[in-house]
Order: C-alpha cells, then structure tokens, then sequence
C-alpha cells in the first residue's frame, strides 16, 4: 500500500470559516482512515487517492451546508474543502473527496458530458469500494445512519442507467454538449467561417485534442464495464 500523505489546511483565518480547531485531530484522523481505506486494494479508490498524494492537496473542513468545493491555495496547492456537518466514516467523506479530487484526475477533458459523467462515475464506484449499499439508499453509511437525498439520488442515476442515457441527462442538465457535438461545431466553423492561418492551426489543435478526450472517454467506459463485472453491477 502507498504511503497516504494527509494535511489539513485551512484556507481562510479561521474566525471567516468558523472552524472548531478542538475538531480538528478528529477530522484529520478520520480523511486518513477514508484514503486509506481507499487505497486498500479499490481500484478507483486507489486512483483518487494517489492523485491528492502526487498533488500535495490538502483537506479542509468548514461549514458549507453539505456541499464540497476545491480551491487552490496561495502557493498553488489544492484544497479540498469538506462540509464539517458531516459524518467523519469513510463511506461519507471518501466519496466527497473523490468527487472533488476527479477534477484533478479530468483536467485533460474538455467541459463537455463526457467530463460529469467521468467524475460522477469515480465518486459512485469509490463509495461502492467502501462498502456503500445501494440498497440501504438514502442512507450513504449504515455504521453511522448518515443520509443523503440529494446524493442518493446522484448515485441512483449512475446505478439504473444506461452510460449513455445518463452522459445526455448529465449534459443538458448542466447545458454542456457532449464531444462529438463540440467537435461537429468547430468543424463547422473551419469550414465555413473565414480563418487566419493561425486560427485554423489553432482549431485544428482543437479538433486533435478532442479526438484525444473522446479516445479517453472511450477507454475510460470500457474500464468502467470491466469494473462493473467483477464488482457485480
């Protein structure tokens, strides 16, 4: 098992983000247990937790209403920042983390469908590794009662539909299209719009790195396929 490197940082003064330092080993102690527990042996879990290693991201607590962000310290670091309401197991903050932590391992993906599908496709699969029920749905962690609608509801999705049906709900909902339509458009433009020699090696640049996320997309469906036969799902 990869040595797990964990700080917790505190992004704001602490009067601005009401934190309860008392708290503080607690939550420390209990982010540790979650990415060591991810790391143990889940696959995906193994891969958001080395990606907050190599990045040196640090994990914050304040109060934030049950939602989680990321941001990016003065010196560059990233900050995963966690709702202090929550239950400190691993089953409720892994899944938070990884949901976060996704947008480090998608930066190479253009904002399209493809991306949110991608990320809420790591965050579900980490919280079936720790041991998540979807049957037990609202409930995210039997061990301490912790509830969730909205979550669920998110992990519901992901569960009873087709990747695809889910990839277009996903995209209108945020109102990204998807890769092939993005590409569809710039093509389009290329063809009809004029262009300086610059502009068109630029948008051709564009066009190549599409082909590259969609080839990423691709590959990336079919790991999620073979997860889902040795996991059962």
């Amino acid at each position: 098992m990869n040595s797990i490197l964990l700080a917790v940082a505190l992004a704001l003064p602490a009067a601005a983000q009401n934190i309860d330092f008392a708290k503080m080993g607690k939550e420390a102690t209990s982010v540790q247990a979650a990415l060591v527990a991810m790391n143990d042996g889940n696959p995906v879990g193994m891969l958001v937790a080395d990606a907050i290693l190599q990045s040196g991201a640090m994990v914050a607590f304040e109060p934030m209403g049950g939602r989680s962000t990321i941001r990016t310290g003065k010196d560059g670091t990233p900050i995963i920042v966690l709702d202090s309401a929550l239950a400190m197991t691993p089953r409720v903050l892994g899944p938070r983390i990884a949901r976060e932590a996704s947008k480090m391992l998608l930066t190479g993906m253009p904002d399209s469908a493809e991306k949110l599908y991608m990320a809420r496709s790591i965050e579900v699969r980490v919280w079936l590794e720790l041991g998540g029920e979807p049957r037990d749905l609202p409930v995210i962690d039997a061990t301490s009662g912790a509830k969730d609608a909205a979550l669920a509801s998110e992990y519901k999705e992901w569960l009873q539909e087709k990747p695809e049906m889910l990839l277009y709900k996903l995209g209108q909902a945020a109102g990204v299209d998807d890769i092939p339509t993005q590409q569809d458009a710039l093509r389009a433009r290329l063809q009809t719009t004029f262009s300086t020699p610059e502009l068109i090696s630029e948008r051709r640049r564009q066009l190549a790195a599409y082909e590259t996320a969609n080839r990423a997309f691709v590959q990336f469906l079919l790991e999620e396929k073979q997860w889902k036969e040795m996991n059962g799902r």
